[in-house]
């Protein structure tokens, strides 16, 4: 049944003496009418009424539904509060967090979506957001998931486009920065092909026109991209590896993202051209190298564990049958190991944040990757440092550590499954992850152990969430590394506008080679 604008705002849509459907579908009507005519008031009582529907417990077939309502009617609120104010460098921003977070949990019950085109639209929304916010890394992935449900979704083309356009900017390698701009020229093509929204094409199509008028008056024909083969490696296990890293798009590499291509198989990202003006050693330099060694091997790590058992390293090893199926092994550490090790990048990433900012800190306890971004914990400020600051990849840093779980920041993050993975680590740290053969779903997390003193001690889990869990974390970990560099870059970038000169190299760097 269809309803007018001022009906529906008259209509309690919180009577639980409607059905569950039925509200739903009024929800929605009045998240569209609203935004079509730009009224508040009608998309504050959309988004209250969603709450109040989810907080009385939705239906499990309606749940997704009601996540992707919420999630437009929090886009809507966003665009008519914030979008014509100029404050397009607002970094905390609690419409973009409610977003995210509603999208992320629509997608997460997408069993329950009947509508492949609606699954498509959260993706596509969702990589949206995250390419505006800086997390252009994770919106590629977000387009990528829209395009293997369906792969002619031209908005999600077109976005992908535009994402790239738009990351050409930031490289400072011409010839991944060429790489970028072609391929967002043939995504702009494919998707006006296919053909866009009205709303949406006009924009689209310019942005095609002017790639493809540059591109001719530079090279005289239009661009194709083709690249060389290389090959991956001389024992079949290093070629497994390299696959596995180009698959799961795990190389320190920005063109890692564009092909599943041998010439993208090595980890070549290093830190931009710096001003070294008033340091006496490369200390960036050797930090990054620690970085970059040490996500290398929590890589390894997560490649090894899914290798067949080492034949002798528990060979000898005496273990107590505990009669509860647990899975133990060399493989099944790795795999935890490399958990681990990806939460300490995270914090030596803000530590090089801290330095390389010299941002000044309390003590030590301070530098963690969630606490760096603010100036009073409790009260949740952010560091004037941070405020308005014009640099996008930092922005995507800082949005990154929203989806980690820490006690303090509950009720700020954008991850539903934040706070399963902080368990998960701290239960690897602290306590007793118990990878078990057999796990029913119901199962999962702390254990019911029928004695009190082990309640909390036991965290059940099957080793192919594990692993599922561990690549997340892994993918993260690299994500905060590229943006990490191209904060970097932006930054000095900035620095020399502002001082009106050119880089002068005072380092004579040379690549490390004895391995």
């Amino acid at each position: 049944m269809s309803y007018c604008l001022d009906d529906l705002l008259k209509i309690d849509l919180a009577n639980e003496n409607i059905k569950q459907k039925d509200r739903l579908s009024m929800l929605a009507q009045l998240i569209d009418l609203s935004a079509d005519h730009s009224h508040l008031v009608g998309i504050e009582k959309a988004i209250e009424t969603g709450k109040h529907i989810e907080s009385e417990g939705v239906n499990k077939n309606q749940s997704a539904y009601l996540y992707y309502y919420l999630a437009n009617a929090y886009s809507h609120l966003d665009r008519l509060k914030h979008q014509s104010s100029g404050q397009l460098w607002l970094w905390e921003r609690e419409t973009f967090r409610e977003q995210i977070y509603y999208f992320r949990k629509a997608i997460l019950h997408r069993a329950n979506f009947n509508d492949d085109a609606l699954i498509c639209s959260a993706h596509t929304n969702l990589g949206n957001i995250f390419s505006h916010i800086g997390r252009f890394i994770e919106a590629d992935r977000q387009w990528n998931n829209a395009l293997l449900k369906k792969a002619d979704f031209s908005m999600a083309i077109a976005s992908k486009g535009k994402g790239y356009h738009h990351l050409s900017e930031l490289l400072f390698d011409p010839g991944h920065k060429n790489v970028y701009l072609i391929k967002a020229y043939h995504l702009y093509k494919e998707a006006i092909d296919i053909g866009l929204p009205k709303h949406v094409e006009p924009i689209h199509k310019k942005n095609y026109r002017c790639l493809r008028e540059w591109f001719l008056s530079n090279t005289g024909k239009e661009p194709a991209l083709s690249f060389k083969s290389f090959p991956l490696g001389t024992t079949e296990k290093e070629i497994n590896y390299r696959k596995w890293c180009l698959k799961n798009c795990l190389f320190l590499n920005p063109l890692n993202e564009i092909e599943v291509e041998s010439a993208f198989a090595h980890d070549i990202l290093n830190l931009p051209p710096m001003d070294a003006k008033g340091i006496d050693f490369p200390i960036y330099h050797a930090l990054f190298n620690e970085l970059k060694m040490e996500y290398a091997y929590a890589r390894y790590l997560m490649f090894e564990s899914m290798e067949a058992e080492n034949d002798f390293a528990n060979k000898g090893l005496h273990l107590i049958n505990t009669l509860d199926y647990p899975e133990y092994g060399i493989n099944v550490q790795n795999m935890k190991t490399c958990f681990r090790l990806c939460y300490s990048i995270f914090d030596k990433i803000a530590f090089f944040i801290k330095e390389y900012l010299q941002l000044k800190t309390k003590n030590e306890l301070d530098v963690s990757f969630r606490k760096i971004w603010y100036e009073n914990i409790k009260s949740k400020k952010l560091r004037p440092d941070f405020i308005d600051r014009a640099n996008w990849a930092l922005r995507g840093l800082f949005w990154l550590s929203k989806d980690l779980y820490e006690d303090n920041f509950y009720n700020m993050i954008t991850e539903p499954e934040a706070e399963l993975i902080r368990d998960i680590r701290n239960h690897i740290e602290h306590k007793y992850l118990r990878v078990l053969w057999f796990v029913n779903e119901n199962d999962m997390g702390v254990s019911e152990n029928p004695q009190p003193r082990l309640d909390k001690a036991f965290f059940n889990i099957s080793r192919e969430e594990l692993s599922r869990k561990t690549l997340r974390v892994l993918t993260l970990a690299r994500e905060a590394i590229l943006y990490l560099v191209f904060a970097i870059h932006i930054e000095e970038c900035n620095n020399l506008k502002e001082e009106n000169q050119e880089i002068t190299v005072e380092f004579p760097l040379s690549e490390y080679t004895d391995f």
